[in-house]
């Protein structure tokens, strides 16, 4: 008799043998099944990083084709999983980690590529991939370079931990405030704003925000201290505004941020709305 019932995270049926079970995430307490439920839990994700990729080309005007045999670009894929050249490591709103692989390949006419990799990551090493494309145009390739380098020039060096543990109250409380955020955000927003689905190509603007702001507001919400950052910024010479609202928390003997919801916008009335509480910090400019 056994005294839990362990359940998968995707289908829900009981796993009779944990040590049979599939985890694909160090920060996320999640077990499957099988390969098919990790398929299937994942699929949004996968759809969306693929959807990301097409807009990211259509933003950039760059449709080039690298064509490589089909045998050959899987000797590169598993190269870029063994020994990657570059490791990357981004944290979304929530908290979950996506890591991005890096490796340099020779090409035609003496010039280059690189073979990219998004991925889930397990014990330290590569465990889901979420998707995966080629490039040789270094704006393209700069998208994929995220919010964080892992330390360490080796690969060898490895992944770093999260060393910092959410209760899950927390976390709950999180999804919530993101919730109604993004309904505020969504319903006071003009028309001409940066659209919505463009939002995927700002998000490396976060960290940036957080560690320099050029301004930051804060308010009590429920016992709670809420953070609003925000920093001028430029993509493709165009300024906008990038937010970042953030829930203070104690970790150890250091107060921390963390983020519920991050937009980009050019609206300043909207930056109105959102610049609540006290400014505690503003940039002195030149």
């Amino acid at each position: 008799m056994n005294r839990y019932r362990v359940t998968c995270t995707n289908c829900k049926n009981s796993v009779e043998d944990v040590n049979k079970s599939i985890i694909v995430d160090d920060h996320r307490p999640a077990l499957f099944c099988c390969e098919k439920c990790v398929d299937s839990f994942y699929r949004s994700e996968i759809e969306h990083f693929l959807t990301q990729e097409k807009e990211l080309r259509r933003d950039l005007q760059y449709f080039d084709k690298i064509i490589i045999d089909d045998q050959i670009k899987e000797s590169y894929l598993k190269e870029t999983l063994k020994d990657p050249q570059e490791i990357w490591e981004d944290t979304n709103p929530l908290g979950d980690k996506y890591y991005y692989l890096l490796n340099e390949f020779p090409y035609e006419d003496q010039t280059t590529f690189y073979f990219i990799i998004i991925c889930k990551v397990f014990n330290s090493k590569p465990s889901f991939i979420l998707h995966y494309t080629l490039g040789q145009d270094q704006r393209f390739v700069n998208f994929y370079r995220t919010s964080k380098k892992v330390k360490g020039e080796e690969p060898k060096d490895g992944f770093s931990k999260e060393q910092m543990v959410i209760p899950q109250e927390i976390l709950n409380e999180i999804q919530v405030l993101r919730s109604e955020y993004f309904a505020q955000m969504l319903e006071l927003r003009k028309d001409r704003d940066i659209k919505y689905e463009y939002f995927p190509l700002y998000e490396k603007f976060l960290t940036e925000t957080l560690d320099n702001p050029d301004e930051v507001y804060e308010q009590v919400e429920n016992d709670k201290i809420i953070s609003t950052s925000v920093k001028t910024a430029y993509l493709n010479e165009e300024a906008f505004f990038y937010y970042v609202i953030g829930m203070k928390i104690k970790e150890v003997d250091n107060e921390v941020v963390l983020p519920i919801f991050s937009f980009p916008t050019t609206d300043v009335d909207l930056c109105k709305y959102f610049n609540k509480g006290s400014l505690i910090h503003k940039k002195v400019r030149n």
